[in-house]
């Protein structure tokens, strides 16, 4: 998902993020806590014309399974609250000084 620190990054900023699960995975990009951008899949990118806090959230969509291990129960539980949920970071505006 990338090391890159954006907190407090001038806009205009080019968000991307890539994450190569071996299983399916709907990708969110939210800006002040609305879905901007949305992803079934591993790959988002997102042009921020706009300041505001941004998060990335992904969440598991079917087919988890482990060797011996039905993951069913697990997957119910992470598709409606997120998989990974990444600490905010946010873009402002170059001040007119």
């Amino acid at each position: 998902m990338g090391s890159t620190d954006l907190t407090g990054s001038l806009i205009p900023v080019e968000f991307r993020s890539e994450a190569p699960f071996p299983f399916p995975v709907q990708t969110r990009l939210l800006r002040n806590g609305e879905v901007v951008q949305s992803a079934e899949g591993t790959k988002i990118a997102f042009l921020s014309e706009k300041p505001g806090v941004y998060r990335l959230e992904i969440y598991l969509q079917g087919g988890l399974s482990w060797p011996g291990f039905p993951l069913d129960h697990l997957q119910s539980y992470l598709y409606k609250r997120g998989w990974i949920v990444k600490t905010p970071f946010w873009t402002r505006q170059k001040s007119s000084a």
